[in-house]
């Protein structure tokens, strides 16, 4: 489990267990949140608690838009796994031989 995920799973236990008495073992990954008792005021708590925790601002309609807590760990962790890099083109003629080119051009497109 990541950090996110961690701290995410944290937060849902402890909220729901201070406020509808749900014993953490209950809170699972594939039930929705409104079947612990959460109600639209405390959705919006517990959204600015969760952006706490993992460490950025997150839109009030969240719980709603990720109706379970597998939803919201799967939302939450693939905002936080980095974009893999976009190599650079090379220059369209790089990959070319010489003898390739248009009479009067060099490589890189620029004519000699």
């Amino acid at each position: 489990m990541s950090g996110t995920a961690g701290r995410v799973r944290e937060v849902l236990v402890s909220r729901f267990a201070d406020w509808y008495g749900v014993a953490p073992e209950d809170v699972t990954d594939d039930r929705p949140f409104t079947e612990y008792g959460l109600t639209s005021r405390d959705g919006v708590v517990l959204t600015v608690l969760l952006g706490q925790a993992v460490g950025r601002s997150l839109p009030a309609t969240l719980l709603w838009d990720t109706p379970t807590p597998a939803a919201l760990i799967a939302a939450l962790t693939a905002l936080e796994e980095p974009e893999p890099p976009t190599p650079e083109a090379p220059p369209p003629t790089a990959a070319l031989p010489p003898d390739a080119l248009p009479p009067g051009e060099a490589a890189g497109g620029r004519p000699s």
